[in-house]
């Protein structure tokens, strides 16, 4: 879902952007996806109990559309708070169907990311006549420690436990509630961002995310959770020329 590891690299694509430099630095991964912008998991304790985990597999697998609102702040002072959300927007709204996932930002840059359950994720910014796209299936980031906390924070009147995660690019907050579960096989092959090991660990989509990292804070919280059946047609690449990112 919402990846900040890419969302960061937009970050950046951002500031180019806004000084008419051509050459373009290409997005990590929401998620949410959002996603987005994100995450990992070695975890010190069990996150739940066995009766937990049990009656967790009578809980239906989501499918649906969360709207989420969007905070950008750049600690560069590159761009202020207003230029970031004139280009990124201020909600990004997520749709997932098993293994298949859609992020669209409402931004001028109109952001729309596609991850089809294979090894690539596929990133379309308005105005470019081609997709660019990373393989998911390794990750450039590496995780130094992460906790969790039960009963952190209530999102959209729904009690969250809180997963925090250090890493080498910075801290990352991911509350989650697994009534909106996820299945870890649809995610096996998604190492990037961590989203393979974090979806390993709670199962669950995020209902809220903050990323702190030495040049971005991005905040990310669930105001609207609509269950819903979602047409396979959601996830449809546009028929554009596929470029892969170049490396920041």
């Amino acid at each position: 879902m919402v990846n900040f590891d890419i969302i960061l690299e937009l970050f950046f694509i951002l500031i180019n952007h806004s000084k008419r430099i051509n050459k373009m630095q290409y997005l990590k991964f929401l998620t949410i996806s959002l996603p987005l912008f994100l995450l990992s998991c070695h975890s010190t304790k069990k996150i739940a109990d066995a009766k937990t985990e049990k009656e967790n597999l009578t809980i239906p697998e989501f499918e649906g559309k969360i709207t989420y609102s969007l905070t950008f702040v750049d600690k560069t002072g590159e761009m202020s708070k207003e230029q970031a959300k004139m280009f990124m927007g201020d909600q990004q709204v997520y749709t997932i169907k098993g293994d298949k996932y859609k992020s669209e930002m409402n931004g001028m840059m109109k952001i729309t990311q596609y991850y089809l359950g294979h090894d690539t994720l596929y990133t379309q910014i308005g105005g470019m006549n081609n997709i660019l796209w990373i393989d998911v299936t390794s990750n450039p980031d590496q995780l130094i420690s992460f906790t969790i906390d039960k009963n952190a924070d209530i999102v959209a009147g729904i009690h969250c436990d809180l997963v925090t995660i250090k890493s080498t690019e910075g801290i990352t907050k991911y509350y989650f509630n697994k009534k909106y579960k996820i299945n870890p096989i649809n995610y096996s092959k998604h190492e990037y961002g961590f989203w393979k090991l974090l979806i390993d660990k709670t199962k669950a989509l995020p209902l809220k995310s903050i990323s702190d990292t030495k040049d971005l804070y991005i905040e990310i919280v669930a105001k609207e959770i609509k269950e819903m059946k979602v047409a396979d047609a959601e996830f449809i690449v546009p028929d554009l020329p596929r470029v892969k990112s170049p490396e920041q």
